[in-house]
């Protein structure tokens, strides 16, 4: 009698979990029709992906010596060479591009999903774990225009195919392909070829390691030898600069801002996870005991194996999808979590999907965690609900203004935001929100430098600067639109990596930067501020945009008088 009334109890509970995780999933599909059918940018960079989509559209390469630096770009272009032919179809808008990349997150969603039920998930918590690792998704820049989505699903899929396939030939094989598109759509990615390497050689073989390994290097060099040679600047673009420019900001500081933020939207589940290893630690004590028939163990158990190289490392295998959580973490200790840009982005992408995998695949299968999981898990929506913001409100009264001054106007240098609004009106372009890490490029091992100094970072950019501050003083930009994030191109050397001070670097920065507003204020008269909403989310907020428009000949006079 007591044991039936419990089983209803029980039931209760997983329906009302699952009402709350229909609705949670249903306000988030909600959530993303708004951030895809968002009328203005939600990112500050958010419009320098549909210039690269529009450059691969012409036919050219944002890594070609014709499109450096002002159409450059930062991140490899899988992406945008698949957004080209729904571009030429429907027209390269914001929306489409976050549309494209929506369908990617839902596909990650998917695979979760199946990694969860595949470990032993009930199919409720798997669709509880998709749908928390959805939201997570939904913040920051994921969902924006940008690679995000690709990148993740070849990420997941490169790790899940071998796991699920039991670490066979053909899988391997499959992982190692995707590896290396993931590493052509965003470059942290190709992470998901060391999570492999990793649990072949403590838990599957050694030598299949080092094979698979020695294999996923070879691939990833060669590849990049042939794209460079196609795309000169493509290693300088995505690489190089990229990791000059990331020194200057990253900080410990961030990482542990990040981690504590992440903590607190995932506290509920921390605590099914606290549970999970409570359990696991009271087991490994019973194994250190007793022998499976319950004798005790006279010897120590011999867990690693160094001498034979087919078998793996340690003799008990460790859980693969803990395994990447620890993976997850040491990326983001030392290296992503530095980064103040893209605020909790890495973590929901690294550490999301194997964390829920982890926790909800294993939450029915503890008596406690069958009455626990449903009430921690809607805490979990409530607080990943909670993160995001709702309010999508922007005000396009100021945002129409401005559209109609740059349409009215045959060159204008902008800001990032406002890149998309050039290209709508067949302007140039002369920087894409890319464009000022080009000359971080400087700073790289001799032997990546150019044969033809014409042809170097330092001389390109150098030149590039001439032009722009030749343009301000004959006054060939109808209009000069600069904002708080954005200033005109200043001239600075990189010194040599070995001597590298970012204290130094700022300084000079700052300097160049000083001459370039005077030279400025000598062209040009800064004749109105407008300000632009951006929705209240990371990424977001209000631009202050400089409206600076040629000085008339007599004012020109005035402004040189000493």
């Amino acid at each position: 009698m007591i044991r039936d009334q419990r089983a209803r109890q029980l039931k209760a509970v997983r329906l009302l979990y699952m009402l709350c995780c229909a609705a949670f999933l249903l306000a988030l599909a909600h959530m993303h029709s708004q951030i895809v059918s968002h009328p203005v940018p939600l990112d500050l960079n958010e419009a320098a992906f549909p210039t690269v989509t529009a450059t691969i559209a012409s036919g050219e390469s944002p890594y070609s010596f014709k499109n450096q630096p002002a159409r450059m770009s930062l991140y490899p272009v899988l992406y945008n060479i698949v957004v080209v032919p729904f571009s030429l179809a429907f027209g390269n808008s914001l929306e489409l591009h976050r549309a494209i990349n929506g369908v990617f997150i839902l596909a990650c969603c998917l695979v979760l999903f199946l990694i969860t039920k595949n470990a032993g998930g009930s199919i409720l918590d798997s669709i509880a774990a998709s749908a928390i690792l959805y939201a997570g998704l939904l913040f920051n820049s994921t969902p924006i225009a940008s690679a995000n989505g690709l990148g993740l699903l070849l990420f997941l899929t490169s790790i899940f195919i071998p796991w699920h396939y039991h670490f066979s030939n053909r899988s391997l094989l499959t992982a190692l392909i995707l590896g290396a598109l993931a590493f052509y759509t965003k470059q942290y990615f190709v992470a998901c070829l060391g999570y492999v390497a990793l649990y072949l050689f403590i838990a599957v073989s050694k030598k299949k390691a080092i094979v698979f390994g020695l294999f996923s290097l070879l691939l990833i060099i060669a590849s990049l030898a042939v794209v460079n040679y196609f795309s000169p600047y493509y290693a300088d673009n995505t690489i190089f600069g990229i990791k000059a420019a990331g020194s200057l900001v990253g900080s410990s500081q961030n990482t542990s801002k990040q981690l504590l933020e992440f903590g607190r939207v995932y506290l509920a589940l921390l605590g099914i996870a606290g549970i999970l290893a409570f359990q696991k630690i009271r087991a490994l004590g019973k194994i250190d005991r007793f022998g499976s028939k319950g004798r005790t163990v006279k010897e120590p158990h011999k867990r690693v194996n160094l001498t034979d190289i087919d078998a793996p490392l340690l003799s008990q295998a460790p859980d693969y999808l803990w395994v990447c959580v620890a993976c997850s973490l040491v990326i983001i200790l030392f290296s992503l979590g530095k980064n103040p840009g893209n605020h909790m982005t890495y973590l929901f992408q690294l550490m999301s999907p194997f964390l829920l995998a982890g926790i909800f695949s294993r939450a029915s299968r503890l008596p406690v965690l069958r009455w626990l999981t449903p009430l921690l898990a809607t805490m979990a929506f409530y607080s990943n609900y909670a993160m995001l913001s709702q309010d999508f409100s922007v005000d396009e009264k100021n945002w129409n203004r401005l559209r109609h001054l740059m349409s009215e106007a045959k060159e204008v240098y902008a800001p990032t935001a406002l890149v998309f609004e050039i290209i709508r009106n067949g302007g140039e372009v002369y920087q894409n929100g890319h464009t000022n890490y080009f000359p971080f490029a400087q700073s790289k091992p001799i032997f990546f430098a150019k044969e033809n100094p014409e042809d170097s970072i330092a001389e390109i950019w150098k030149n590039y600067v001439h032009v722009i501050n030749q343009k301000i003083n004959d006054q060939e930009f109808d209009l000069i639109i600069l904002d708080q994030w954005t200033q005109l191109p200043v001239a600075f050397s990189m010194p040599d990596p070995s001597i590298f001070n970012p204290e130094l670097l700022q300084s000079a920065m700052i300097t160049q930067s000083l001459m370039a507003d005077s030279q400025l204020k000598n062209n040009y008269r800064r004749s109105e501020v407008i300000s632009l909403s951006l929705t209240s989310r990371p990424g977001g907020g209000v631009l202050r945009m400089s409206i600076w428009e040629p000085l008339r000949d007599a004012e020109r006079s005035e402004v040189s008088k000493p």
